[in-house]
């Protein structure tokens, strides 16, 4: 290490000491690192300066030059040499003193120079500002602007922009390509300052009408004089204004109590690409029964389900109801149509309502169906009795009522009607008038008039395509008058058709061409085993069957072999403790044994007689019940057909050789 340096200050002697005020006056003068003392030498007492710069040390003095030498032999005093000394000895202080001064103002102004040339960086200088539009239309395509910008002086490098997108919005494109799965992060290229940039993504924002949707972003980056990451941030809200379904429903404005209704429910995709999965609920308040509906609910009674809608296409749905309330009351029927999400939440995207008044027309007509006054469900070929009443409820006579019943239905002969007045038949209309039924011609206040009608029905074929599926005989009765305002509210009744379930249960030894299909003797022998073959089948003519399942038990004498199992659909099951076997199948479709093939299944038993046996036949299979729900008309449909024996009676080679031998 290098030996400190020593600084020495030269000192001046004076003439004489320096007083305490100028001493005084000196110091404050000097800056702090200079020190001033008096000292007593041979020739005198005078001041010793001493200034030290970092490790420099100050040293005694070495002794004062004679002033003779310094000044010449003439300064042995007077006045004007103490003057000339005086001078001298500032002359010798003040340039340190000014050359500090100007040192240091020098570093000053050169550091300050410095630093205000120098780059600076500011948050502030750094924008980021998402633009999107302030509505939207749910389900249409919808463009987010990001721009950036640096406004500073230092770069910014390490830039990554992160997109938060609301729930709903899908993207679809974006002019920078993502750099992760989601879509929503992005590298940024480094921006010198001064530089802006920007960049779009689009996509699909589906959500409620009048909901606000917010998309928020977040720039990070580093400036180029700095290690740290700072963010910048921002956010743009969009609000769904309009929806991309249509909603429109049309009905009855009054109906009178009790009266029957129908309601037209449009629903059309507004959007420029085809809609998946939208459903339709129909909100129905007290005083409105669903009677039927068209098509039918996907869900109770009260919700459709449609998979998918072009663009401008529109999906239809007509709901028939009865109203119920006194004169006076409004009843509103609500209808709501949303998207169906992945997690199965509904997006609400159009609402609307339809309100019907009840009011007292004059006239209320009921319609009975072999006795019922609701729906009801008939046999195939069942014919039907209708009963229209018509009842004056106003304060007022009225005269000269025309009927006309609406009939529906192929099920329905009209031509062979019965009744005591059969009225005038065109185009499935039944029309009564005065001319036909003498009291339509004044119905006196709380007088009424009874029609009674019975049509026939034929049984429907066995369907072959879809339109055979379900049928259904309706009628729709109004009632005119000249003394009655308006259009006449109609009243309806609809009887849904059963459909005819089939079940055939056999037992063979030998199928119709001869092959044997069983094993061992024919007749049966006491202590050998023969074996046959069950077999079961069904059918349905116009209607599915849920639900289906046929059941038999097994007597002790006969054996479930296991053998020779096969099911056209369901599953065939046989419980060793009580003996039963049972078919099941989930739905028997309609116009199986027509459209489609029967369903079959069968299995094999076997029996081994005894002694005791000789001369008679041997039961096989008890009894033997089958059924399901009929789907069309909401009830259970069954059949039972009687037990199987060793007899065989279809078997057209061993029919009849059932008797055991000995």
């Amino acid at each position: 290490m290098p030996k400190p340096r020593r600084a020495e200050k030269e000192t001046t002697p004076e003439p004489k000491p320096i007083d305490a005020k100028n001493r005084r006056a000196f110091l404050h003068e000097l800056d702090g690192h200079i020190q001033v003392d008096d000292e007593e030498t041979p020739a005198g007492k005078h001041i010793r300066v001493t200034q030290e710069v970092d490790t420099v040390v100050a040293e005694p003095p070495p002794p004062p030059p004679d002033l003779k030498s310094v000044l010449g032999p003439d300064a042995a005093g007077g006045p004007s040499k103490r003057s000339t000394f005086e001078k001298g000895k500032r002359r010798t202080i003040w340039p340190w003193i000014v050359g500090g001064l100007v040192l240091l103002a020098a570093v000053s102004t050169t550091g300050y120079i410095f630093l205000t040339r120098s780059d600076k960086f500011t948050e502030s200088s750094v924008d980021l500002r998402l633009e999107i539009s302030d509505e939207a239309r749910s389900g249409d395509s919808l463009t987010l602007t990001v721009r950036y910008a640096n406004n500073g002086t230092v770069g910014l490098r390490d830039a990554e922009l992160a997109l938060t997108y609301p729930s709903g919005f899908t993207v679809t494109a974006s002019s920078v390509e993502a750099s992760n799965d989601f879509r929503n992060s992005f590298s940024i290229p480094d921006l010198d300052a001064g530089e802006v940039g920007q960049m779009t993504v689009t996509g699909r924002l589906l959500g409620a009408v009048d909901t606000e949707h917010e998309f928020a972003g977040a720039l990070s980056y580093r400036p180029t004089n700095f290690n740290s990451i700072f963010v910048a941030r921002d956010t743009a809200s969009t609000t769904i204004t309009t929806s991309i379904l249509d909603l429109k429903i049309e009905g009855p404005e009054k109906l009178s109590p009790n009266g029957n209704g129908k309601w037209t429910i449009t629903v059309t995709n507004a959007a420029t690409e085809d809609l998946e999965d939208i459903q339709v609920e129909v909100t129905v308040p007290t005083g409105i029964k669903i009677s039927s509906a068209n098509p039918a609910a996907s869900e109770g009674t009260t919700n459709w389900r449609i998979d998918r809608l072009s663009p401008e296409k529109s999906q239809t749905i007509v709901v028939e109801a009865t109203v119920s309330g006194q004169a006076g009351d409004s009843l509103s029927f609500g209808v709501t149509a949303g998207l169906v999400g992945t997690n199965g939440t509904v997006e609400r995207q159009a609402e609307t309502s339809f309100l019907t008044a009840i009011v007292t027309t004059g006239l209320t007509v009921s319609v009975a169906a072999n006795g019922q006054t609701e729906n009801g469900i008939i046999q195939p070929g069942e014919p039907i009795t209708y009963s229209i009443k018509i009842e004056n409820t106003n304060d007022a006579e009225i005269s000269d009522a025309t009927v006309e019943a609406t009939f529906t239905g192929e099920v329905l002969e009209l031509a062979k009607r019965q009744g005591t007045s059969t009225g005038t038949l065109k185009d499935g209309v039944v029309t009564w008038t005065k001319e036909e039924v003498d009291g339509l011609k004044l119905i006196k206040t709380g007088q009424s008039v009874t029609i009674t009608l019975t049509v026939p029905t034929n049984t429907p074929a066995p369907a072959k395509n879809d339109g055979d599926k379900n049928p259904k005989a309706g009628v729709s009765v109004a009632v005119t008058a000249p003394d009655l305002p308006g259009t006449p509210t109609p009243t309806v009744r609809v009887m849904s058709v059963a459909t005819k379930l089939t079940f055939v249960a056999d037992a063979r030894y030998r199928d119709d061409q001869g092959e044997v299909l069983g094993s061992g003797p024919v007749p049966p022998k006491v202590g050998q085993t023969t074996a046959y073959r069950i077999i079961w089948s069904v059918s349905t003519t116009t209607n599915d069957i849920d639900t289906f399942s046929v059941s038999t038990v097994l007597p002790t004498s006969v054996f479930w072999t296991g053998k020779n199992i096969n099911s056209d659909a369901g599953d065939l099951t046989f419980d060793p403790v009580s003996r039963a076997v049972t078919w099941t199948i989930n739905k028997v479709p309609f116009g199986t044994g027509s459209r489609l093939p029967l369903l079959r299944v069968w299995f094999e038993v076997s029996i081994t007689p005894s002694a005791d046996q000789v001369g008679s036949t041997v039961v096989l299979t008890e009894a033997v019940t089958a059924g399901g729900t009929d789907a069309g008309i909401g009830d259970r449909v069954s059949t039972t057909v009687s037990s199987l024996s060793s007899d065989v009676p279809n078997d057209p080679f061993a029919a009849g050789e059932g008797t055991v031998q000995p």
